[in-house]
């Protein structure tokens, strides 16, 4: 799957997660119907969509996709168990594909200890490729033989979501196009 595609799915589901919540059957087909129509613009393949419960799955040629948004957030069965997430973690996003998966969560943890904490983890056998401070958040981003990841850090500014600190991380395997 290119990166435009990814995009593309990424772009929609975002906007399909939050329409599936009108919980009406028939703005959930609508809506499946016009994320298939424009994933289909961009990829030039066939895109079958399907959202429910506040997941939305993306079935194409080349795989799928499974996007997750909600209170009740699990990791994606994908997702490597050897990698920790903070001991409060509250998971509000999960993408899985089979080119990796992605979490988002919130936690009561300062930036800089989740920084440590990824540091230290990658440090095994990881090489750190990229780290950036802007001062309200930062970004750390890992490489190991084809496979990558990557951290977003930053300040939870919701109120509805408990955790001062907003945490994403995503990894992903480089495939050969």
């Amino acid at each position: 799957m290119n990166k435009k595609i990814i995009t593309g799915m990424v772009l929609v589901s975002s906007l399909l997660l939050s329409s599936c919540n009108l919980g009406q059957k028939v703005s959930q087909n609508a809506s499946n119907k016009i994320a298939e129509k424009i994933i289909e613009s961009q990829s030039g393949g066939k895109i079958d969509v399907d959202s429910n419960n506040g997941k939305v799955i993306i079935k194409t040629e080349d795989g799928q996709s499974e996007f997750s948004a909600g209170s009740e957030i699990k990791l994606p069965d994908n997702f490597p168990k050897e990698l920790i997430l903070a001991i409060d973690a509250k998971i509000i996003m999960s993408t899985s594909s089979d080119q990796g998966a992605s979490v988002t969560y919130v936690t009561n943890s300062s930036q800089e200890e989740i920084v440590t904490k990824y540091k230290n983890f990658f440090a095994n056998g990881w090489k750190k490729t990229v780290e950036v401070d802007t001062g309200e958040g930062k970004m750390l981003s890992f490489s190991k033989t084809d496979q990558n990841a990557m951290v977003i850090i930053g300040e939870n500014n919701t109120n509805d979501q408990s955790g001062k600190t907003l945490v994403s991380l995503t990894l992903a395997t480089e495939t050969s196009e």
